[in-house]
């Protein structure tokens, strides 16, 4: 990889980190927990998102 890409990627788990520790420090988790919840509320997400399309196309 060249030197760009791994700064890139470099900056890319720093900030991921760092928002998963925000998390958890926001909502009194661990970071294990805050993992957890982030991945679950995306998942949730994706799930509405996906009912909804569901709902409009059969309308």
């Amino acid at each position: 990889m060249d030197k760009e890409t791994v700064e890139l990627a470099d900056l890319l788990a720093t900030d991921t980190v760092n928002y998963i520790t925000n998390w958890a420090e926001e909502h009194n988790f661990t970071y294990d927990e805050a993992l957890y919840d982030i991945v679950c509320t995306h998942r949730l997400n994706r799930r509405l998102k996906e009912s909804s399309r569901s709902l409009m196309e059969f309308e």
